[in-house]
């Protein structure tokens, strides 16, 4: 079988659960929550100019079953500082640059490290998502076989200002693309990590 219609799994399908199949098609949810209750203000920090030199700390926390997890963890830490860099005109420079593997590490000592080298901000992202998931369906019914494909990321995205710590935004978003007779691909992920970032910062 393909890459792109890879499966985790096969089960059965009945037959009016497959005339459900058949009637869905690909769609893309997106879901916000501040796990902290902080204000999400980051966004409009970042639309308005306001935010000054940032030090970027990426956190990979993917699930220990993602295929290819080293080159998934790889790739998504290339696209998001790809893309925050973009998101403002000022400097933004990867934690791992001034502070080696202690990067992910002690959010005081990032914080006090950003402050001695001139930072005004620290994004904190935590990538906990990103993948892609197959599933195909068999059942007893004409046409016998269904199959759902669908992109999962999830990130945590704060804003912290370098001088004293103050929280400018804390953002868990969700997105997922997919759904019955998608062909979604491995390839398709990079697009969806900028596209949950854009958006969130555009929202």
């Amino acid at each position: 079988m393909s890459r792109s219609l890879a499966s985790r799994w096969v089960r059965p399908l009945s037959a009016a659960s497959l005339l459900l199949a058949v009637a869905g098609c690909a769609a893309t949810s997106v879901t916000d929550h501040s796990p902290s209750g902080a204000a999400s203000a980051g966004a409009a920090v970042i639309r308005s100019g306001q935010l000054g030199r940032t030090l970027l700390v990426t956190d990979m926390a993917l699930p220990a079953h993602v295929e290819a997890r080293a080159e998934r963890e790889a790739e998504a830490r290339a696209v998001a500082a790809r893309t925050i860099a973009t998101l403002t005109s000022r400097e933004v420079v990867a934690a791992e640059r001034l502070l080696g593997e202690a990067a992910g590490g002690d959010e005081a000592r990032v914080l006090a490290a950003a402050r001695a080298n001139g930072f005004d901000n620290v994004i904190f992202l935590r990538i906990e998502d990103y993948q892609r998931n197959g599933e195909l369906l068999v059942a007893v019914a004409v046409p016998p076989v269904a199959w759902k494909t669908e992109t999962a990321i999830s990130l945590r995205f704060r804003v912290l200002e370098a001088a004293d710590g103050t929280v400018l935004a804390d953002i868990r978003r969700d997105r997922v693309n997919g759904g019955f007779f998608a062909l979604r691909k491995v390839e398709d992920l990079p697009a969806e990590l900028d596209l949950a970032l854009r958006s969130l910062v555009a929202a």
